[in-house]
């Protein structure tokens, strides 16, 4: 049973929810649901190391080196909840699925 998530759950952002999920599944090139570095790492064509560390950084809460879809959809959630609109991430998803470096968000 998936969370819900107040802010990708809603009919204007749908494009943004398909987006993360594709990424998501971009990434977790072994398809166990969750991403560990390494595969962040694969996934990043610019400063893998340091944008996929950011990106744990800032997405895996619990700190267990793996980011399960549940942590993904929150954390793109949170943004979301934090003012950005589906045309602000929009645009950035697209960058990051053609493998750009990940930024951060003020959330």
């Amino acid at each position: 049973e998936m969370a819900a998530y107040s802010e990708l759950d809603k009919e204007e952002n749908k494009n943004v929810r398909v987006k993360v999920e594709k990424m998501f599944e971009a990434m977790d090139t072994n398809k166990d649901g969750k991403l560990i570095l390494s595969e962040a790492e694969s996934f990043f064509k610019t400063f893998k190391t340091l944008t996929a560390k950011a990106m744990f950084n800032e997405v895996d809460v619990d700190g267990d080196k793996e980011i399960t879809k549940d942590e993904w959809l929150t954390f793109w959630n949170n943004v979301m909840k934090s003012g950005y609109s589906a045309a602000d991430v929009e645009p950035e998803l697209e960058s990051l699925m053609k493998g750009e470096a990940w930024v951060d968000w003020e959330d």
